[in-house]
């Protein structure tokens, strides 16, 4: 196998799983309520999943499903009134008779012996008058203290230094002659 041949098929795998995903969800509202789907899918490209409800009253349906090179196939499950075991194009219907009967809502609201008395509102009047805001100043009075500064003799008196100096002896070294001798030879 060539190496270029070698890396398209690498390439093409990479691709192919890149392809492929898997996913799904299951909600329930806390109220008997729920639904929920599925789903995955192949590098070829076909997909598999499943999707339903169920209800507070016992009605559900689930439908789970395959989508590939022959088409879309499902099978339905579900007991919902009005369904029957009949199948149209490529879906396969299970059918259950549901086993409630639902209460109709009819909503009768009740007379009311209730009525409000009309509601006057008269607004009074806001007066305000501001008293005046009498503000007199005092005066400030300042008086410094004297500064009282004498200042202290001082007193000075230098000691007398005494130096003496060392006596300087000289002595010469003696000069000694030595005379060069030149070997010219």
């Amino acid at each position: 196998m060539s190496p270029l041949s070698t890396a398209a098929l690498c390439l093409l795998l990479a691709a192919q799983a890149l392809a492929s995903y898997k996913f799904g969800y299951d909600v329930d509202d806390g109220y008997y309520n729920r639904h929920h789907h599925k789903e995955e899918s192949d590098v070829y490209g076909a997909k598999t999943g499943s999707y339903g409800y169920s209800d507070a009253h016992g009605i559900y349906r689930h439908v789970a499903y395959v989508a590939d090179g022959q088409g879309y196939r499902a099978y339905v499950s579900s007991n919902e009134p009005g369904t029957a075991p009949q199948d149209p194009a490529d879906v396969k219907m299970y059918v259950k008779p549901a086993n409630y009967k639902p209460e109709p809502a009819y909503y009768k609201p009740q007379p009311s012996n209730y009525k409000p008395e009309p509601a006057y509102y008269k607004p009074q009047p806001a007066y305000y008058k501001p008293e005046p805001a009498y503000y007199k100043p005092q005066p400030a009075y300042y008086k410094p203290e004297p500064a009282y500064y004498k200042p202290q003799p001082a007193y000075y008196k230098p000691q007398p230094a005494y130096y003496k100096p060392e006596p300087a002896y000289y002595k010469p070294e003696p000069a000694y002659y030595k005379p060069e001798i030149y070997n010219k030879y």
